[in-house]
């Protein structure tokens, strides 16, 4: 038996809770547990908060300051409307270090790649409404979205192509451009 019979649910991580990106509501899986209990699921805390002009405001001119101090930055996504906040750094590299060649024998482990004062890194956060992952373009600073959720990012200012992944040898996050004269 629940002690409560309404609650409100709110997190902007619709990739496992809700039903999609432009659809409100929990995921059909989930809406089994909710039987018994009037449950509202919501994205945004704000939309449950009767704020006043001067408040919208205020967060309005609290969040421009954070995008021109490059702490924060406005969501790309369509139909978003919605800030984020830089909290990771991401290692640009060119590939050709990070991965262990799978036709070699493995006689010892691989050391790191080590860190040179020529390292770049980019910045990266995610939008605080709809969760989408920003990450700044290594050569011209735009800012750059996954659109299809496939780690493929793409510069629109650069026309550079660039993928988002995961390094085994240093255990870090890195942005490779992709060469599309290979493809």
């Amino acid at each position: 038996m629940n002690e409560f019979d309404r609650a409100v649910f709110v997190s902007n991580n619709y990739k496992e809770f809700g039903k999609d990106s432009k659809e409100d509501g929990f995921h059909s899986d989930l809406t089994q547990y909710f039987e018994n209990v009037e449950i509202i699921y919501e994205r945004d805390f704000k939309n449950l908060l009767d704020l006043t002009e001067d408040m919208e405001y205020e967060l309005q001119m609290y969040f421009d300051y954070l995008h021109e101090n490059k702490i924060g930055f406005h969501c790309r996504m369509e139909d978003c409307n919605s800030m984020g906040i830089f909290d990771s750094k991401i290692r640009v590299s060119d590939g050709s270090l990070e991965y262990e060649d799978r036709m070699q024998l493995k006689f010892f482990q691989l050391s790191e790649v080590p860190y040179s004062p020529k390292v770049k890194f980019v910045q990266s956060g995610r939008c605080k409404k709809c969760n989408s992952i920003h990450i700044e373009c290594p050569e011209c600073k735009n800012l750059l979205i996954d659109f299809e959720e496939d780690n493929i990012l793409f510069c629109d200012n650069c026309q550079i192509r660039f993928e988002r992944a995961y390094s085994n040898r240093n255990n870090d996050e890195i942005i490779i451009p992709i060469n599309d004269d290979i493809l």
